[in-house]
């Protein structure tokens, strides 16, 4: 037996079982460019633990937490607008960031963390840029691939109404649409 397996039974003999966290991300998705909002989206699975809490975080500042009763806490950051539901839905925690500026750039981070005594978390993080619009038509004028929109790929993301069906697209993204038409608008009438 290796020096590592050795440390990991003392430790279980000494500590219990639950060494190893069973706390897992099983969906992260914050867009690494953006211009006006972004939805941010933590979905988690505590194999059998009880949730204390999930926390978002812009450069190490929490800005939104889900409580495991469906509470909802804010905190204010500067250059940042939120926009999110009146209550959490145990196993996600989404927010949508709004009104955003080349100042709401920065690590956010999403940290899910278990009810004692282990306290198991497990996080994640990524770096969300603001970027003029331009910038972001240009792209998608060209067809450039160097913005990814979203984390896991260029697919957008389906989502079930109350009846079960799927459509590809969200409502955030509808959103960033409209804004975008709304530009070229303003960009070929000078308005």
């Amino acid at each position: 037996m290796c020096k590592r397996s050795w440390i990991t039974v003392i430790m279980t003999v000494i500590f219990g079982s639950n060494l190893t966290s069973s706390v897992k991300i099983t969906r992260f998705h914050v867009p690494s460019k953006v211009s006006h909002s972004a939805l941010l989206d933590c979905k988690y699975n505590l194999e059998g633990e009880q949730l204390y809490d999930v926390t978002w975080y812009k450069d190490d500042q929490q800005f939104f937490r889900c409580r495991p009763n469906g509470e909802i806490i804010t905190y204010v950051i500067e250059a940042i607008k939120l926009d999110y539901s009146e209550n959490a839905i145990l196993g996600s925690c989404q927010v949508t960031l709004m009104a955003l500026t080349p100042k709401s750039s920065g690590i956010y981070k999403c940290e899910v963390i278990s009810e004692g005594p282990t306290f198991n978390s497990d996080s994640k993080s990524v770096y969300l840029d603001v970027v003029d619009a331009p910038l972001i038509q240009e792209h998608l004028f060209t067809g450039s691939s160097s913005i990814n929109r979203h984390n896991e790929s260029d697919e957008l993301p389906s989502t079930s109404d109350r009846s079960g069906s799927t459509s590809g697209l969200s409502f955030p993204h509808l959103t960033n649409t409209l804004l975008f038409m709304y530009q070229l608008y303003k960009l070929y009438f000078n308005h």
